[in-house]
């Protein structure tokens, strides 16, 4: 059970960063998968794990392959300080 666990928590630390880049609420990304904000609000708290069938269209929704969906985004350094 474990490494069910742990995949979701991998998850969850790439959608709403993801999501946030690209500057998207939650109700436009349900808008996009067809589902509503609370499933988006869910998948990103840990609720509930989306269908296997949503991560296509979510990766292209968020210009990211499904694979960085399980990653956290690397933090761009522009040089500011």
């Amino acid at each position: 059970m474990t490494g069910v666990k742990e995949k979701k928590a991998r998850f969850l630390v790439g959608l709403k960063p993801r999501r946030k880049a690209a500057k998207l609420t939650q109700t436009d990304l349900a808008l996009i998968l067809g589902t509503n904000k609370e499933s988006v609000r869910a998948w990103e708290i840990g609720l509930y794990w989306p269908s296997a069938k949503v991560l296509p269209e979510m990766a292209r929704a968020l210009s990211c392959t499904i694979e960085e969906l399980y990653q956290e985004p690397e933090v761009q350094d522009d040089g500011t300080a």
